[in-house]
Parts: C-alpha cells; structure tokens; sequence
C-alpha cells in the first residue's frame, strides 16, 4: 500500500475503482472539447459526482493514451507533503519526471518551492505525453503555500499539462489570468447535478424500482439531482417495503443551497437501517484513512469485519473501493461525506478507547511494514515505545534514499532524553540535519553522539569522523577535516558502501585545499575506476564533481570542463539526479568556462543553477559561482551590477559563515572600485581583507589560507595602480613561490601575468617577455584566457611579443592567437580607468524584440535554457545569446531580477 520508508501512501494515487458509476455522456463530451485547457475546475457540494465523474474521464484519457497522475488531497497535507506526492506521481509517469524535484524537497521542504516548481516543469517540457494532474478535494487544502505552488504551476505550465480540480469551492484560489487567458474550463452543480432521466438511471442501477415516473420525480425533486441525495433515498428505499408519492421522508430543503442537511440524511439512515455493531464497525473503522478487511478486524475486534465491508460495498453508500495493485487484500476509504460524519462521532468517544483503537491500528501497521502509518497512529496514541522502535527502524535505509526531510521530521518529534540514549538514531539524525544544511543542529548531534557510550566500535568512530568532517568541510575548516579523516584514508572492504563513499569524497576536497591534487584523485579513482556509494542515492557522477573540484582548484580548467561533461553526459543518460550534482559541483564548471572565456556557456549556467547553488550551500561551489557572476559583468562593463552581486554574497557569508567568500568578495570589490576609479573605496576594501587575513594568518595548506593570498593579491594590484610597480613585483615573487610549491597552476599563470606586467611597467622588457612566456607555458594546456583578458591591454601587447618567440610550440602559437583574437573582439579591462568608469546607459524605455519578449516571459516562468529552446524551436546556443542581451538592455543580474524590472517597465504583466 506505501513506501515503508516514505509517509507516501500510494492508495492516496488511486481513484475510486469505479464499480456501478452512471455514465455520463453529456459531461464526458464537454469535458473532451475543453480538455486542452490548462484548468478544468470541477466544483460543487459534497456529494454531486465531481469524484465520479473525474474517475470517468480518466478512464477514457489513459485509454486515449494520455498519462493521468491521480491525488486524493487530505486536510493535513501541509505544503511538503503536497509537493512530496505531487513529485511522486509525476515519477510513475515515466520514473523520472519528478526525480529532480523530489530531491530538492528532501533537503530543504518549504524553503525551496520555487526551485521545485521549476524542476517539475522542465521535467514536464521533456515528457512527450500530455499529462493531467487530478487533484481531488482540493478544498482541502489549508496551507497558502499549497494554493500558490499550484498557481505557479499553472503559470508556467507547458502545453502537455493540465490540471484537473475537484472542489467544493468553485474558487479555490484567484482564477481571474486564466480567465483572461481563456485556460480554464468549469462545470459547477448546476452542470453536475442529474437530470430526471439521470435519477431515474441512478435509481435502477442501485436495485430500486421499478418506481412510477411519479415517485422518481419526487425523489428528484426534493433532492434537486443530487447525487448523494439520491443515493441516501435508494438506501431508504430499498429498506421500505410499500413506496409511492408522498411516502418518501426526504427533508425538503435543496442541498444546492444549503448543505446543512446531509447529517439529517445521516442521522435517519443511522437509526432507521444500522445496527449497533454496524455503526460501532463503521465509527471505530474512521480512525484510518484506508483501511481493508485485516486492519478492521483488528481495530474493531469484529471478526466479522470482511463480511460487513463487503455488505457496505454493496450497497455503494458507505465505503468506496480504491484502486490498487499488489495487495493480496482491496483497500476502502469511506465517502468523503460520510467520513466526516463518522469521524465527528469518533472524536466523542472516552480517550482510552481512542487511544486503544490507535495502539492496535499502529501496531497492525508496524507489522506489515507500513512504517509511515505506523509511526502516525503510535505517536497519535502516546506509544512512544513504539514510535522509537519505528523510527530507528527507518532512519537507515531514509538516509541512504536521501529522504532527509521526512526523516528529520519524525526523529524531530522524539523525546530529546530518548534520543541521546539511542546511538543510531543520532548518527541517521546527524547525516539528515548535513545533508539539509542545519550545521548548528549538527554540531549539536556530533558532541551527543562523542559522548556516547556505545560509540566505541571501529565502525561507529569511522562514521562519527565521517560527519565530523563533513561538518567541518561545510565550515570551511578543511585542515581539520583532514586530520579527522586521515586515519581512515585506507578502507578495508567491508566497509559500509555510503560511509566510504562519504569519507572518500570530504577527503579528496581537503587534500585538494591542502594542494596534494593527485592524492586527492587517488583516493576517488581507487584503480582508475570512479567510486560510488551502491544501492544508495549516490553515483559516480558526484564523485565525478568533486574531480572537478580538485582540477578548478588546482587551474586544471580543461581537465575540469572534461570531467564535468562526461558527468553531464551520465546525468542525462540516467535521467536522474541532476538537482543534486547541479546544486553541489555547477559552480565548478562555470568556473572552467569563465577561465576559457565561454563567457555565455558560464552566464548560462548561472541563469539555471544559482538558486540551487545557494540552496546547497557547498562552500566551493558558492564562492566559485559568484566570484564568476562578478567577473562577467565587470567583462561587459557593467559594473554597479557588479557592486550588487558583491552586496549578495557578502549576506550569504555572513549567513553561512563564510569567511572565505566574505574575503574574495572583497578582493573583487578592491578590483571593481578600482575599475569604477574610486580608488578609497578600493582602499577600505583592502584594509577589510587585511583585517580579516590577520585573523587566518597562520593558516596553511587549507581552504583558509587562501586568505591571506586574496590580501596580498589585492595589495600587489593597488600598488600596480599607484604606480609603485616595485612593491607590486615583489608581492608577485613572493606569491609565485607559495603557488609553485601547492600546485596551483591557475594562480601561478595569473601571478606571471601579472609579474609581466610589473616588468613592462619598469621597463625590463626582456624579463617582462619572459615572464609572460611562463605564464603562456602553464595557461595554453588548460586553456586559461581569461587570465591574460583580465588583465587589459599590456598583457595582449607581451603576449604579442610572445608569440614571435621561436620557442613557441604550434599549441601556444593557437593559444595566444585564440587570446589576442578575444581581446580584439570582445571585452576586456583594457580600457582606461576613465572609460571603465561609464556604465550602459538605460533610459527609461527599454526596447525588446518580439522574441526577446517572447524568452523574457519563459524566462521570468523559471524555464530552463533547454526547455525555452524546445518550446521555441531554437538552439541553446540561441537562447543564450537572446538572455544576455535581455539582461543588458534592463540592467539585470538574474533572473528574478530581469523579471522585476520587466514588470516595474510594464514589459510584462
């Protein structure tokens, strides 16, 4: 029936089964002629056959071919849990539609809606099929953030979905752009309810009759062709021996107007035909939402429970029959109508008997495996005990599916003084709180779970160092990372796969900060193969990222962008898990191409994966990514944009304690103020960062010491521009010898540049040739252009000197005419600090084209680049280039940005 691991119950999927509904011809057409419409709104009162009908439709949809994704909303869905079965139906259309979503939920619930909207779109733009999402009772719904993630996915709907809504509200939320639009189709009762010839179809269907055309008129009269009406006077019917007009007692009131009645309904039909033990049955039977034969024997202690079930579901009035497969046993849930009423009357019965009937349901659960239901029922009734067991029972198959959120959330629940005593449910806890980014709850868990007694064991030290490396590497500590994980470099193979995996990857981030790169690949590529945590959510493909990591580091940009390709590809042959490596190792990759100078491949990136990136929360990933976002834009100019994205991540340091980010921010801040020719504030940031290097100046072969390089870089260029050229050579030598000592090919090329520079400027012109020869030996194997563009127009001028040297190979002679070529084309800091100083000019009207405007919409619907090229039969290359120059024209940084200052210029609604 569920997911054991899961709070998923797949019967919530299914329909009624469908057994005696009354076709409805008239309302299948209409619905057909309407059925491109992005909305189909099903409303009236309980009772009136939406569900009926719904089940009908989609009967002859998948018979068509189309898929039809199911949900039987409940009035506890909060919004996580919504998204959570919105995700997994979409998954049973093809096994991966949803996949990206699922995971973005089970690391950041609610926080990350917008992000999860926007992967079940793109997932939806590859599906071919059209695809329609019944959502049942919608009125259910009571969280806003449920009402607005639905109109988002209107918003941005492709043309392949369409929702269908049943509702006892015919405006469950504002309806009026889709009116506008003309995308919403709706039927309300007066549409819904029966015609005579209906009711008297209905009544002979239900075994009553034959009745005179008098009798059926009455009774479609009083019940204005309400369905449910209908259906309560054929029980009563059935149950009198003598009928004609007049004798019929129905309360004359329309329900259409007035639904008060139906307890009146309910109450006669509950004195008139059921017994004691019936209604006892049925009352005890509505602690469960579904419910079979097995579990109500036990809750009701009836033995006779299938042979009243299958009375009930005879007479079609109480319980409905629900889809499912697999199940030795059919499965029910009572009729929305009639649950309500039956659970009004179980809520007034004594509290031990409540919690009795929880304890037997919760415990019939636990031993089919039902997990999730289990743990609802235990905790409903107090059975710790229970609960406790439960929950340890799940935590470690949780943690290896990635179900982080759900997991936190019932470990969250447990009394505190139980969960310290329970050494497995803190190590699970501690994975879920990482993996979700809540490094303060985790800190806490990883001093529990040192203080443990039990945690003695080679293998509890093993993953405790795990966790408390991996929380130090989120911290940015990675020497002490290191020295955690060290001892356990070496890994026998009974190792548990997930552990292994874990400390392989922590382990090569930090040997690669502490500049032993090849080490570092050693350990992910044991024999040359690339690891993986098996029967895990974790492939290859995420070690993969973590090479790539090492080659950024390291200014290995081609090996880096090969890597990551190869990656890409794997991701895209599997269909699954692009969220995750997106989130955790794009910044990498938009590190590598920004250094290749693929200024609209890196900006591309940044468009799709930064809200991923933040969410994430890798500190590599963070800094690469926007330290790139900045350096493009001060490419094309644009410098006060540039300030802006500074401003960001100096909040996200600040959030996420991030020294390393604040300090790059401020070494790029020094270069921009600098380039805007305001040279004290240039200054202040200098005086910033050597503040903050003071603090991390006996750092050494760790992410921290990277500090202290910032500080002296920023010194060296402001010395450059005060024309003390010598201080600036000297600055340069002394940070050449740490860089050629660590390996770091990416920062040595750039000190050479920059050594060249400072030669050139006192007029050594031989040594300034020499060293831009250098810096060309290590750049042109990895492709490193924009280490020379950055630079401005002295370097391009030695580089031209360069590339008459006989010593030149014919790859460096490609390189530098790949450079030189770049930089007489594009831009580049060559200008003077005067021209640098003037930003775009944007009046207040601002001219878009038809298709800019076209790309601008999709845009501002979080469409993918690929998903707008496919919508739009064009290329990706296309869409780039049309998104850059949108965001020039309006000044924008992102795209949320983009799609504000579009609306603030009425450009779109």
């Amino acid at each position: 029936m569920s997911n054991a691991f899961t709070s998923l119950i797949s019967t919530r999927f299914a329909p009624p089964e469908g057994k005696g509904l009354l076709p409805r011809e008239r309302l299948l057409v209409w619905l057909e002629s309407e059925r491109q419409r992005k909305l189909i709104l099903l409303s009236g009162p309980a009772g009136s056959g939406k569900t009926s009908l719904a089940a009908l439709w989609r009967k002859s949809l998948i018979a068509r071919g189309d898929s039809v994704v199911w949900y039987n909303v409940s009035a506890d869905d909060d919004p996580v849990q919504f998204a959570t079965y919105l995700a997994a139906g979409l998954e049973s259309l093809d096994g991966h539609v949803g996949q990206d979503a699922k995971s973005i939920l089970n690391r950041f619930g609610i926080g990350a809606l917008d992000a999860f909207a926007a992967a079940v779109i793109n997932d939806l733009h590859q599906f071919s099929k059209p695809v329609y999402l019944v959502l049942e009772d919608f009125h259910e719904v009571a969280a806003t953030p449920i009402r607005h993630l639905l109109e988002k996915l209107l918003a941005w709907a492709p043309s392949n979905l369409h929702v269908v809504l049943t509702s006892r509200l015919a405006q469950p939320f504002p309806l009026s752009e889709l009116r506008a639009h003309d995308e919403i189709a709706e039927l309300d009762f007066t549409a819904l309810r029966f015609d005579l010839s209906e009711t008297e179809t209905f009544l002979r269907s239900q075994g009553v009759g034959p009745l005179d055309i008098a009798t059926v008129r009455e009774v479609h009269d009083r019940t204005d062709g309400w369905a449910a009406g209908v259906q309560l006077v054929a029980y009563s019917i059935r149950n009198t021996r003598n009928v004609r007009p007049g004798s019929l007692s129905i309360p004359a009131r329309p329900v259409s107007r007035n639904g008060d009645i139906v307890d009146d309904y309910f109450n006669q039909l509950v004195n008139d035909n059921l017994s004691p033990e019936e209604l006892a049955f049925l009352v005890h039977t509505a602690a469960c939402r579904l419910f079979n034969r097995g579990l109500c024997e036990i809750i009701t202690a009836n033995p006779r429970a299938g042979e009243l079930l299958r009375k009930f579901e005879s007479e079609n009035l109480f319980i409905v029959p629900i889809e499912s497969q697999g199940d030795a046993e059919p499965w029910y849930r009572f009729h929305p109508l009639f649950g309500k009423y039956l659970r009004d009357r179980l809520c007034r019965l004594p509290e031990d008997e409540l919690i009795n009937i929880n304890v037997a349901a919760g415990r019939w659960f636990a031993g089919k495996g039902l997990y999730a239901q289990a743990i609802r029922h235990s905790r409903y009734a107090g059975d710790m005990n229970l609960c406790v067991e439960l929950v340890e029972r799940v935590a470690r198959p949780m943690v290896v599916q990635g179900e982080y959120f759900q997991l936190r959330k019932w470990i969250g629940a447990l009394p505190r003084n139980t969960l310290l005593t329970r050494l497995e449910l803190l190590l699970c806890a501690a994975w879920a709180e990482l993996a979700c980014g809540d490094l303060d709850a985790a800190r806490h868990l990883l001093a529990d779970i040192e203080a443990h007694p039990q945690n003695s064991t080679v293998d509890t030290l093993r993953e405790s160092a795990l966790l408390r490396s991996w929380c130090l590497l989120k911290q940015d500590d990675t020497a002490a990372a290191l020295d955690v994980l060290s001892p356990y470099e070496s890994l026998p193979a009974t190792v548990d796969p997930l552990v292994a995996f874990g400390i392989r990857n922590v382990l090569a981030a930090a040997l690669a900060h502490a500049g032993q790169f090849e080490r570092a690949r050693d350990v992910l590529m044991p024999a040359g193969r690339m690891m993986s945590a098996e029967q895990t959510i974790f492939t290859p493909v995420v070690a993969r990222g973590v090479v790539a990591l090492t080659y950024v580091i390291q200014g290995a940009y081609r090996q880096a962008s090969d890597v990551m390709h190869k990656a890409i590809e794997e991701i895209e042959a599997r269909r699954t898990g692009k969220a995750e490596f997106d989130g955790i190792t794009a910044g990498f990759a938009i590190a590598a191409a920004y250094a290749k100078n693929d200024l609209v491949e890196a900006e591309s990136m940044l468009l799709e994966h930064l809200q991923l990136i933040e969410l994430m929360c890798i500190p590599d990933c963070i800094i690469e990514a926007h330290m790139a976002r900045v350096k493009i834009l001060r490419a094309e100019n644009r410098l006060d944009d540039a300030l802006r994205v500074l401003n960001r991540a100096d909040e996200l340091a600040a959030r996420l304690s991030l020294d390393r980010l604040y300090a790059r921010a401020l070494a790029e801040r020094t270069s921009v103020e600098i380039d805007r020719g305001n040279r004290p504030a240039a200054r202040q940031a200098q005086r910033q960062l050597q503040q903050l290097a003071a603090e991390y100046k006996e750092q050494a072969n760790c992410a921290w010491a990277e500090i202290g390089f910032y500080a002296a870089s920023g010194e060296a260029m402001l010395a450059m521009i005060d024309g003390n050229f010598d201080r600036a050579l000297d600055l340069c030598r002394q940070l050449l010898e740490t860089s050629v000592v660590h390996g770091r090919l990416g920062q040595t090329a750039a000190l050479h540049v920059r050594e060249a520079i400072a030669l050139w400027s006192l007029h050594h012109e031989q040594a300034a040739v020499a060293a831009m020869r250098q810096a060309v030996s290590i750049a042109a194997p990895h492709r490193m252009v924009r280490h020379f563009l950055d630079e401005g127009a002295i370097a391009l001028r030695l580089l031209e000197l360069v590339k008459s040297r006989s010593d030149i190979s014919a790859d460096e002679f490609d390189f530098i005419a790949q450079v030189l070529m770049a930089g007489a084309s594009g831009q580049s800091y060559s200008e003077s600090t005067e021209a640098r100083t003037k930003q775009p000019a944007h009046s207040n009207v601002v001219r878009l084209s038809p298709r800019e405007l076209e790309i601008l919409t999709l845009v501002s619907n979080a469409f993918s680049n690929k998903s707008i090229a496919k919508t739009l039969n064009c290329s990706d290359l296309t869409v780039k280039w049309h998104v850059k120059n949108i965001f020039t024209k309006l000044g924008a940084v992102s795209r949320e940005d983009a799609s504000v200052k579009a609306r603030e210029l009425g450009l779109l609604r």
